[in-house]
């Protein structure tokens, strides 16, 4: 993850983060962990805004048993024109691979997507 970071504070990278992944961070009870997660946010190069399009898919998605929070971030991503959605929720991983056809993105861990980038970039 320090990588990735890194590469993004660098520019070689691009981070968009969204409207829901603010709104996410903010629910969470524990403050110390909301700090350092809001932290962690404010390093997205751009934040994606909500838009009907984005909730209309978002709906699309939560049809195909995608939970509404996941559901959001995937189609605020899907429609922000991202090349992958990084996650390391198992479940969600396994969800977008089974639905991998009707998804406009590459969905995978950050760790495995990772190792695939810098061998491809040797």
């Amino acid at each position: 993850m320090t990588l990735i970071l890194e590469k993004i504070r660098q520019g070689e990278w691009l981070w968009i983060g969204s409207e829901v992944l603010v709104y996410e961070i903010e629910q969470t009870v524990n403050a110390e962990r909301k700090e350092r997660l809001l932290l962690l946010a404010r390093e997205a190069n751009e934040i994606f805004e909500i838009s009907e399009k984005t909730l209309e898919r978002a709906e699309t998605l939560s049809s195909l048993g995608f939970g509404e929070y996941d559901a959001l971030h995937l189609a605020s991503a899907e429609n922000s024109k991202a090349d992958v959605f990084l996650t390391t929720d198992d479940q969600l991983q396994k969800l977008a691979d089974k639905n991998k056809k009707r998804l406009s993105l590459f969905v995978t861990n950050p760790v495995k997507w990772l190792e695939e980038t810098l061998k491809h970039e040797d």
